[in-house]
C-alpha cells in the first residue's frame, strides 16, 4: 500500500465536515503524522444512497493510496455514455471509452454507491487514529486564533482549520468575498436509486441494467442521466430541471416523492416513464450560483477549503467527488513534506497556488457541460469566450468526424479527456521541484524523495492525447 512521507513536525488539523472530502483529507493528513480531529454536526456516519461518479483523475489517486482492490469490489467500470432524445429516445451520439484511451489515462472510470466509498474512507480514517466527533455543530470560525466554536459553547483550537462542510459551508463564510451569490437558483437536481427487483420485470429496463454504459437523455431545458450500479445494486437516475419554485436547500439528504417534481413526464420516452413511475424517493438539491472565491485559503493562512465548500459546481456532476479527492491529495502531500512550523504559511499558499487554477478550470467546464445538456443559460457567460479560446480542440484528437452533431458538443468531450488526464500528485511534485529547495535548503536532499508524489511505479506522462470516440448513429448523420 502506498503511503505519504512522514512530516518532520506534527500539526493539529481540525476538519469541519465528515463527508468524503473531510474523511479523505483527515485520513491522509493523519497518515503523514499529523493530529487530526473531525467535527461533524450529524449524529453518526452520513453516507447517502445515491451514486458517486469516479473519473480517472480521481481513481488514479485512490490507486496511489492502495485502494484498487477495494474499488474493484464496490465499483462498476463504465465503458462510455449514450446520448438520446428525452421525448423520443432517438440516439444522438455514443461516446465509447476504448481500451487504448483508458491505458493512456492509466486509470478507470467507475461508478460506485456513495455509502460504499464513504465506508472505505471512514474505516481508513478510524484505523489510523483520526478523532471523529459526531454531534459537534460548528457555529463560528475564528481564522486568526485559529479556533472553531461549537453550539455547546466549547472552543476547539487548531494549527490549521480545514473547511470540508459542503455546498452551504459555514467555514467558507469567514473567507473574503465568500458571500457573493446570485439572487436565484439556476438549477434543481434530484437523484434516485431504483432497486434491481423493480426493473427486472420489463425487458427495456433489464437492458439498461445490463449495459455498463451511462445514458444521458436530453430535452428542452431538462436532462436525465442514468447508469447501473455495481454488484446488482440497481440503477442510478438523476434529473436536472430549472428551479421553478422548488423549495429545497443545498443538502444531499433531503427527500421528496416523484409527485413533488413539477414536470409532466407523459411526453417522455417509454423507458424514462417506466423508471420514474418506479421511483419512490428522490434526493433533491438546489444549486445556487456563486462566483468562484478569490482564494481557497484565508489570508491568515490558518483556514483552507476543500471539496464542495471550496468549489461552487452543480451537484451530482462528474467531478464533485473527484475535486474533493484531488484537494485532499494535494493538501496531505504538501504537509507530508513539512519540516518546521515556519513552513506552514508557504505550504498553505502552495495549496491555493496548485489547486485554484485546476478547480477554476473544472468549475467552468462542469457548468458549461450542464448548460449544454440542460439548455440553461450559462451563469458565467462573461468568462465563456476566454475559456473557449483556451480549450480549443487539439490537433492530436483522433477519431471524431467533422460532421459530428455539434462543434460545441465535441469540444466539451475533448475537454473532458483533458480533465481526466490531470494528476494531482504530479502538480505537487512540479511545485516542490521549483520551490521546495528554496523553502528548506538544509533538508533538500532528504525531501527530494518524500511524499506520495514520488512513489515508485508512477505512470509516465501521456504523450499521445487520448480522446473520446464518437460513434454516430444514422439519425445523427441526417
Amino acid at each position: 500500500m502506498s503511503t505519504n512521507g512522514k512530516a518532520g513536525v506534527s500539526l493539529r488539523f481540525v476538519v469541519v465536515g465528515a463527508g468524503i472530502a473531510g474523511l479523505a483529507a483527515a485520513y491522509r493528513l493523519r497518515l503523514a503524522g499529523h493530529e487530526v480531529c473531525v467535527l461533524e454536526k450529524r449524529s453518526g456516519p452520513a453516507w447517502g444512497p445515491h451514486a458517486v461518479t469516479c473519473p480517472p483523475n480521481m481513481t488514479r489517486i485512490l490507486d496511489y493510496w492502495g485502494l484498487r482492490p477495494e474499488l474493484e469490489a464496490i465499483a462498476l467500470k463504465r465503458t462510455g455514455i449514450m446520448f438520446k432524445h428525452c421525448e423520443t429516445g432517438r440516439p444522438i451520439a455514443d461516446y465509447e471509452y476504448y481500451d487504448w484511451i483508458m491505458r493512456d489515462l492509466a486509470a478507470d472510470y467507475l461508478n460506485a454507491q456513495h455509502r460504499d466509498l464513504y465506508n472505505i474512507l471512514y474505516e481508513l480514517a478510524m484505523s489510523v487514529g483520526v478523532e471523529i466527533r459526531f454531534g459537534a455543530t460548528v457555529v463560528h470560525v475564528d481564522p486568526r486564533t485559529p479556533t472553531v466554536s461549537l453550539s455547546s459553547g466549547e472552543l476547539v483550537g487548531a494549527d490549521i482549520i480545514v473547511g470540508a462542510d459542503g455546498l452551504d459551508s459555514l467555514v467558507r463564510r469567514c473567507m473574503e468575498g465568500a458571500s457573493q451569490e446570485e439572487s436565484s437558483a439556476p438549477l434543481f437536481i434530484a437523484g434516485a436509486v431504483l432497486d434491481k427487483e423493480t426493473m427486472t420485470d420489463d425487458a427495456e429496463l433489464r437492458a439498461l441494467l445490463s449495459s455498463p454504459m451511462a445514458t444521458l437523455w436530453l430535452g428542452q431545458r431538462k436532462a436525465m442521466w442514468g447508469c447501473p450500479l455495481p454488484n446488482g445494486g440497481g440503477y442510478s437516475l438523476k434529473v436536472a430541471l430549472p428551479p421553478d419554485g422548488y423549495n429545497f436547500v443545498e443538502e444531499y439528504d433531503n427527500e421528496c416523492g416523484a409527485d413533488q417534481l413539477h414536470i409532466d413526464f407523459s411526453s417522455y420516452e417509454s423507458r424514462l416513464q417506466k423508471l420514474i413511475k418506479r421511483i419512490k424517493i428522490f434526493y433533491p438539491a438546489i444549486w445556487k450560483v456563486r462566483r468562484p472565491l478569490d482564494s481557497l485559503v484565508h489570508e491568515s493562512k490558518k483556514v483552507v477549503l476543500l471539496g464542495e465548500a471550496a468549489h461552487p459546481i452543480p451537484p451530482n456532476m462528474t467531478h464533485n467527488t473527484a475535486l474533493a479527492i484531488e484537494d485532499a491529495a494535494v493538501l496531505s502531500n504538501l504537509f507530508s513534506r513539512i519540516q518546521t512550523r515556519g513552513e506552514v504559511d508557504q505550504l498553505v499558499s502552495a495549496y491555493h497556488e496548485i489547486r485554484y487554477p485546476r478547480a477554476l478550470d473544472i468549475l467552468h467546464s462542469e457548468v458549461a457541460n450542464m448548460c449544454l445538456v440542460s439548455g440553461l443559460e450559462h451563469p458565467y457567460q462573461d468568462r465563456l469566450t476566454e475559456l473557449q479560446d483556451r480549450g480549443r480542440r487539439m490537433s492530436t484528437v483522433e477519431g471524431i468526424p467533422d460532421e459530428a452533431p455539434s462543434p460545441e458538443f465535441i469540444r466539451r468531450w475533448d475537454e473532458m479527456i483533458r480533465m481526466f488526464n490531470h494528476d494531482a500528485n504530479d502538480s505537487v511534485d512540479e511545485w516542490w521541484h521549483t520551490w521546495g529547495s528554496l523553502m528548506n535548503r538544509a533538508t533538500e536532499g532528504g525531501m527530494a524523495g518524500a511524499g506520495e508524489g514520488l512513489l515508485p511505479g508512477r505512470r509516465t506522462p501521456v504523450v499521445r492525447k487520448a480522446s473520446m470516440i464518437l460513434v454516430q448513429t444514422d439519425q445523427t448523420r441526417d
